[in-house]
Formats: C-alpha cells, sequence, structure tokens
C-alpha cells in the first residue's frame, strides 16, 4: 500500500514538473527558463530517486537503510511532492506578473550581439584570477591549502569563474557561427584549452562535467531544438567519466600528500593523473556499479528522509537563519573580518559527526526551517525568488545595454542558480555578489574600450562597428 502511495505521489509531482516545463515551452518556445531547469533538477533528487529505490532497487548507503522502509519512503513522497507543487504554484504566479523568460524568449537572431573582446577581457580576468589561485596554493576545489586568506578567497573565486561566461560566449558563438575572424578562432581555443584544462586537477565532479552542460544548454538557446543527443553523452561523461575520474583522483591525492595541498611545483601531476587514469578505468567495472555510485549524487530523498527523522527531536528547527546571508552579501570580508560564515551543509554535517559538509538539497532545508509549513512556504518563496532573477535578467537582456553578454552570462550561470546543492540563502547572496562583479566588469571593460553603452541600435549599423 506504501509502495503504491509513494508511487502516485512521485506521478503527481512529475506531472507538476511537466506541466511548469510544458508552460514555458508554450510560451517561448524551449523550456530553459530558471523554473523549468530547477523542476528537472527537483525531479531528478526528489520523485525519479524515489522511484528508482522502489523499482530498480537502487544502492543506498548503510547508514540510510531505514529509507527503505515503505512508510518512510511515503512519507518522504509527500513531502517531496508538496514542495515541488509549492515551488511551480509560486513559479508559474510570479511568472505572469512580468516576462520572467524573456532571455529564452528572444529568437536566435535576436540573441546577439555581443562584443567578442569583452569576452576576452572575461577570459584574461579569469586566467589572472586563476594564476593568483595556483601561486597561492589554493588550485584544488576540495582542499584548502593552509595559507588561504579567507577575506579574498570568495572573491577570488568569483573572478576565476568569469572564464565560464567566455566558455559560454564561445558555445555561443559557435552554434551562432559567428566566430568569423581569425583572432575570434584564437581566442575560443585558448579559452577552450585553459577551462578544459584547470577542470582535470580541481577534484570536482561538477568543474568537469559543466562545460558540457554549458555546450548543450547553448545549442538549446540557440538552434531551439532539444539537444538529446548532447544530453544524453552529458549524463554518460558525468556517470562514466567525471564520477570515476574524480572519485580516484581525490583518493590518490589524499594518499600522495595526506591531506596537505603542495605547491603547485611540488606536484607531480603526470604521476597523479596516471594513476587516476588506471585507477579509475583500469581493471573491469560493471557499468551498473558505475550508475550506482553516480545515483548516490541524486539522494536528495535520501537526505530529507534523514533530516524528516531528526528534525526536530534531535536537530532543533533552524528557523531560516541563514537568510541574513542575504542581507551581508554584498559586503566583503576584507573590509569585515569578523563577517558571520554561513555554512548551513556544515552545521548539518557536524551534526551527523562527520567533518565534512552535507548537502542538505532544497526540501530537506526546508523542513530543517520550519518542519511541513516550512516545506510549504520555503519552496514557495524559492519560486518567487527563482522568477524574480529570471525578470531581472530578462531587463538586462532586453534593455540593450549589452547586448547578447546578458544571454552569454544566463547559459554560464544557469547550472549555479538551479543546482539542488545549494541552500536558498547562499544562493541568493551568491546571485547578488555575481551581479556586482558582472556589472562591474562589463561596465568597467566597455567603458575602457570605449564602445557605446547601447548596442542595440549598434546591430542594425554594421559588424565592425560593435568591434565583432
Amino acid at each position: 500500500m506504501y509502495g503504491v502511495l509513494a508511487t502516485v505521489l512521485c506521478v503527481l509531482a512529475l506531472l507538476a514538473a511537466a506541466h511548469r516545463i510544458g508552460t514555458s515551452s508554450r510560451r517561448s518556445g524551449i523550456a530553459l527558463d530558471l523554473g523549468s531547469v530547477y523542476v528537472l533538477t527537483l525531479s531528478a533528487v526528489y520523485p525519479l530517486r524515489i522511484l528508482a529505490v522502489l523499482y530498480l532497487d537502487a544502492e543506498v548507503t548503510r547508514d540510510l537503510l531505514g529509507f527503505l522502509e515503505p512508510a518512510a519512503i511515503a512519507r518522504t513522497a509527500l513531502a517531496s511532492a508538496v514542495g515541488i507543487v509549492a515551488f511551480c504554484l509560486a513559479y508559474e504566479r510570479s511568472s505572469r506578473r512580468g516576462d520572467a523568460m524573456g532571455i529564452v524568449a528572444r529568437s536566435p537572431s535576436r540573441l546577439g550581439p555581443f562584443d567578442w573582446r569583452v569576452i576576452a577581457a572575461l577570459e584574461g580576468i579569469s586566467i589572472l584570477a586563476k594564476a593568483v589561485k595556483i601561486a597561492t596554493g589554493n588550485y584544488i576545489s576540495f582542499l584548502l591549502s593552509e595559507t588561504l586568506d579567507y577575506a579574498y578567497a570568495n572573491p577570488l573565486e568569483i573572478l576565476h569563474m568569469m572564464g565560464w561566461a567566455a566558455f559560454a560566449g564561445v558555445c555561443v558563438g559557435v552554434f551562432q557561427k559567428s566566430i568569423d575572424r581569425f583572432w575570434k578562432l584564437g581566442l575560443s581555443v585558448v579559452v577552450v584549452a585553459v577551462e578544459l584544462g584547470y577542470q582535470l586537477i580541481q577534484g570536482s565532479k561538477t568543474f568537469l562535467t559543466l562545460p558540457f552542460f554549458i555546450l548543450a544548454a547553448a545549442y538549446y538557446l540557440v538552434r531551439r531544438r532539444t539537444p538529446v543527443l548532447l544530453a544524453a553523452a552529458v549524463g554518460l561523461w558525468f556517470a562514466f567519466v567525471a564520477f570515476p575520474f574524480v572519485s580516484a583522483f581525490r583518493e590518490i591525492l589524499l594518499q600522495a600528500y595526506g591531506g596537505g595541498l603542495p605547491a603547485v611545483g611540488d606536484l607531480d601531476i603526470e604521476g597523479i593523473l596516471g594513476g587516476t587514469l588506471q585507477s579509475a578505468y583500469g581493471g573491469e567495472r560493471r557499468p551498473s556499479e558505475a550508475a550506482s555510485r553516480a545515483l548516490v549524487r541524486f539522494g536528495g530523498a535520501d537526505e530529507l528522509w534523514r533530516i524528516m527523522e531528526v528534525v526536530p527531536d534531535q536537530m532543533p528547527y533552524h528557523l531560516g537563519r541563514d537568510f541574513s546571508a542575504v542581507a551581508l552579501a554584498a559586503v566583503p570580508r576584507a573590509v569585515w573580518p569578523g563577517k558571520p560564515t554561513f555554512s548551513p551543509g556544515g552545521r548539518y554535517g557536524e551534526f551527523l559527526g562527520t567533518p565534512a559538509a552535507i548537502t542538505l538539497f532544497p526540501v530537506g532545508e526546508m523542513y530543517w526551517n520550519g518542519g511541513w509549513l516550512g516545506i510549504v512556504g520555503g519552496m514557495y518563496v524559492w519560486g518567487m525568488c527563482l522568477a524574480a532573477v529570471s525578470r531581472i535578467l530578462s531587463r538586462w537582456a532586453t534593455s540593450g545595454h549589452f547586448g547578447g553578454l546578458i544571454g552569454v552570462i544566463y547559459l554560464a550561470e544557469l547550472y549555479w542558480l538551479t543546482t539542488a546543492e545549494t541552500t536558498l540563502p547562499l544562493l541568493m547572496a551568491s546571485f547578488l555578489k555575481k551581479s556586482l562583479v558582472y556589472g562591474t566588469i562589463l561596465i568597467g571593460v566597455r567603458a575602457a574600450l570605449g564602445a557605446p553603452a547601447n548596442l542595440s541600435r549598434l546591430a542594425r549599423v554594421g559588424d565592425k562597428q560593435i568591434g565583432t
């Protein structure tokens, strides 16, 4: 009985997600707005994960075996469905108040133009930030250097990630067939080589997969055709290439250096990468084993069950304390060294007795904040926030001041705005900080280049006048 109930609830959640995606597709021709991409993410970590546990006998970690109890699965399915429906209702209602899909609604011919010199500037800034990270021993994502200066770590990380915007610009240029100068081709080669090459030593499954996610999203946005093969390739890459590579890379690096982070000159890159490839892909491995290991990454339902087991009896309600991070986002830590640190996943991991931060996932986070009312209210607010972000980006994109650059930035930030592995306060705080950085760079670069601010007028004049 509980299994049937859980199945029905999962199907209802998936229908709500499908309705959200269908609405976007009817309005704009494609379903690439924040709401549609986000419900796809929620569907993967909640109803699809639950159905996989019910019918595919998916592996779960030993400390989550209680999740396999029928009553526990049904309760988790109900919480997941409530959260997804609340999000969809809020996003739909907020979208009706304004254009929340202005970027994706634009025809391919109206996505551009964008100034390729700004793409060069973004990549140049990213390369400089990478150089500083390497010089200061902060070049691997999952290890922190003893000399790390926390006052400048976050701004440096944001500047380093400007490279994703440059990479997105190259992807859009490829599909728009606008790489029509030799220098643009050279710039594109540099961007791809730097961004892909740097990810090999990051030790991050996300960073190693993100280029292909951006590539698929750019194809969908520009060509207006569903990238079925590209999307399948991204999934296969994550499960059978990125996941085993990063897992082996981290294990070998920890064995070689004991958890410390050596200077880049002392890092045996050739030996580490060779050992990683041998460990990850040497020997026989069943495809089902790789798929099962990758499936753990989508364990939002598992974590939701565990949170519902301990809140509020063992772990008190959090009551949205981390939302103050949004108000403090614009204050640099270099100006306020005592600025509070916000790490909900770290506190949750500490409660569970592990030194590592544990991903809460959205519905679990909202249950921790306020139980069932937290799920309803929190996911509704989440829907309103993403719709508001969409409207802001849409207005920037249609204002004519930066042309297709906002669309390029949208592609670069699409994953970070729709991932299920962040919390709502930190997502909004990050969006505010990145908006300030992007705005400063775009205005500053265009002022330095002496380019007129309004590209929409120049689009009708000619290619040379806009520096493309």
